[in-house]
C-alpha cells in the first residue's frame, strides 16, 4: 500500500515537473529579427550624419571654386561692362557660403545627437540578442530559427546584430523606411501572449526561480514587480516563461506612451537629421550657381555699393528703388543674361596656373581650388604692380607740372631769391652786367621739358626689358 503511493507520488512529482519544463520557451524569430533589423537601421546614423554634412561642405566648395572664377576674369578685365556683375555675384556666393558654415555646424549638432541615441539603441538590442544567443548548446537554444522552430544562432548576424565593425571609410547611407519612418520603429510593434513564445523545452531564460532568489537558483520574476528587462525594455518578462516586445511601431498612436521615454527621444532626434534636405549646390554645374546666385539678396546690394561707389557723394539708399530695374539691366528678366555670362567667362584664357607664369589655358579647364587661387593672385598682384607704376607716373607728371606751372618769374621775384646759390628754379645768377643780379632764367622751361622726355625714354626702354 505504501509503495503504491509512492509511485503515484513519483509519477505526479514527474508529470509537474514535465509540465513545468514544456514551458521554458525561447523567442520566436516574428520577435527578436525586426529587432537585429532595427539594430542594423540605427548603425546607420554615423552614414546618414556624414551624408548631410558632407553635403554642406560640397555645396561650400562648389561655390567657393564659382566665385574664384568670376574674380579672375573680373579682376582680369576690371574694365570689361559684366565685371560688375561678377564681383556682385562673387559676394552672393560668399554670403551665400556663410549661410552654409551656419548650417553645416547645426547639422552636425543634429548628427551627433542622433547617433549617440541610435548608438545606445543598436548596443542595447544588439547585447540583449548577443545574451540569448550565447545560452546555447547546439540542442538547447533561446533564438528560433523560423518562426517557433529551429535554432536560430546562425541568424544573428545576418538579421544584424553582429558586433560592430566599421572599416576605415564611413560611407553616406540612408534609412529603411520601411524599418524606420516618420511614426515610429515601424516593425517593432508590441508582441505579447502565445505569439510572443517560440518552441518549448528550449530555453529557461525566462522561468522564474522557483522559491526565494536568495535559496534558489535562477533569476525572480513576477514578486514584487521583478522581472527580465533586456535591451533598455525592449524584451521583458514580467511573469515567468511570458516574454514580450514592447511596441515602438508609432508614437502618435500605438505607442504614444512612449514618446517621453529614451526610445520616443531617440526617434525623435534621429527624424529631426533624417529629414533635413542636401544641399543641392554641392552637384550643380558653375552656371546653374551663377543663376542661384542671382536670386541671392546679397548680390543686388553688391551691385547697388559698386555703383554708389562710382559716384561723387553716392549713396546706396539711392537705389533703393531701382531693384526691378537693375535686376532686368544685369541679370535679365528671367535670368537669361547669365548664360551667355558664364560662356564668356569658362572661354577666358588665364595665365600663371603653372610653372610657367605667363602660359595661357582657360579658365574652365581649372578644377582644383588650388590652380583658381594661383591665377587669382597672378591677377591680383599683376593689378597691384600696374596700379603702383601708374600712381609713380602721376607723382612724376604731377610735379613736373607743378615745377613748370609754379608761376612764371619776374625779375623782381628773382631779386627776392637772394644772391647765387638762392638763385634758382627759374631764375638764375646774373655775373654779364655792371651789377651782378638774380634775374629770370629765360631757358628754364626748356631744360624741365627735356628731363622729362628723356625719363619717358627711360621707363620705355625698361619696360621693354620687363623692369620697372
Amino acid at each position: 500500500m505504501f509503495s503504491g503511493k509512492v509511485a503515484i507520488l513519483v509519477l505526479t512529482t514527474s508529470f509537474i515537473a514535465k509540465k513545468a519544463c514544456a514551458t521554458f520557451v525561447a523567442l520566436p524569430s516574428e520577435s527578436w529579427k525586426p529587432q537585429c533589423r532595427l539594430a542594423k537601421e540605427l548603425r546607420k546614423l554615423p552614414g546618414l550624419s556624414k551624408s548631410k554634412v558632407d553635403g554642406e561642405f560640397a555645396a561650400y566648395a562648389a561655390l567657393e571654386k564659382t566665385r574664384l572664377r568670376l574674380l579672375i576674369f573680373a579682376t582680369k578685365n576690371p574694365g570689361d561692362t559684366d565685371a560688375v556683375l561678377l564681383r556682385a555675384l562673387a559676394e552672393a556666393a560668399e554670403a551665400k557660403q556663410e549661410t552654409i558654415r551656419t548650417a553645416a555646424a547645426a547639422m552636425v549638432q543634429k548628427g551627433l545627437k542622433a547617433t549617440a541615441y541610435a548608438a545606445e539603441m543598436a548596443g542595447a538590442i544588439t547585447s540583449a540578442i548577443q545574451t540569448l544567443k550565447a545560452a546555447n548548446d547546439g540542442t538547447n537554444y533561446c533564438l528560433n530559427k523560423n518562426s517557433k522552430t529551429g535554432n536560430g544562432n546562425t541568424d544573428v548576424d545576418s538579421e544584424g546584430c553582429q558586433t560592430l565593425d566599421f572599416q576605415a571609410e564611413l560611407p553616406p547611407d540612408t534609412l529603411n523606411g520601411g524599418v524606420i519612418d516618420t511614426d515610429g520603429f515601424k516593425t517593432n510593434t508590441g508582441l505579447t501572449g502565445p505569439a510572443a513564445k517560440g518552441q518549448t523545452d528550449k530555453c529557461g531564460f525566462f522561468a522564474a526561480a522557483q522559491g526565494a532568489q536568495s535559496a534558489t537558483a535562477g533569476v525572480q520574476i513576477g514578486s514584487g514587480g521583478a522581472k527580465i528587462s533586456l535591451g533598455l525594455g525592449l524584451i521583458e518578462a514580467e511573469a515567468s516563461n511570458t516574454p514580450s516586445r514592447k511596441d515602438l511601431s508609432n508614437f502618435k498612436t500605438t505607442a504614444r506612451n512612449e514618446a517621453t521615454t529614451f526610445f520616443g527621444k531617440a526617434h525623435a532626434a534621429i527624424m529631426e537629421l533624417n529629414q533635413e534636405t542636401s544641399n543641392p549646390l554641392g552637384t550643380e554645374s558653375a552656371e546653374a550657381i551663377m543663376k542661384a546666385l542671382t536670386l541671392e539678396p546679397a548680390a543686388l546690394a553688391a551691385i547697388k555699393q559698386q555703383l554708389a561707389a562710382s559716384e561723387t557723394d553716392g549713396k546706396i539708399s539711392g537705389y533703393d528703388n531701382r531693384d526691378n530695374a537693375l535686376k532686368t539691366d544685369y541679370f535679365g528678366a528671367a535670368g537669361e543674361k547669365i548664360t551667355p555670362l558664364w560662356n564668356k567667362v569658362k572661354d577666358e584664357n588665364v595665365a600663371g596656373s603653372s610653372d610657367v607664369v605667363g602660359k595661357e589655358v582657360k579658365l574652365s579647364s581649372l578644377k582644383t581650388e588650388q590652380q583658381l587661387r594661383q591665377v587669382l593672385l597672378y591677377y591680383r598682384n599683376r593689378t597691384a604692380k600696374e596700379t603702383t607704376r601708374q600712381q609713380q607716373e602721376i607723382d612724376r607728371l604731377t610735379k613736373a607740372n607743378t615745377a613748370a606751372t609754379k608761376g612764371a618769374e619776374t625779375d623782381a621775384t628773382c631779386e627776392k631769391k637772394g644772391k647765387e646759390d638762392n638763385c634758382k628754379d627759374g631764375c638764375k645768377w646774373d655775373t654779364d652786367g655792371e651789377n651782378k643780379e638774380c634775374v629770370v632764367d629765360s631757358i628754364y622751361k626748356t631744360k624741365q621739358t627735356k628731363e622729362a622726355k628723356a625719363e619717358d625714354k627711360k621707363e620705355e626702354k625698361c619696360k621693354k626689358h620687363g623692369t620697372n
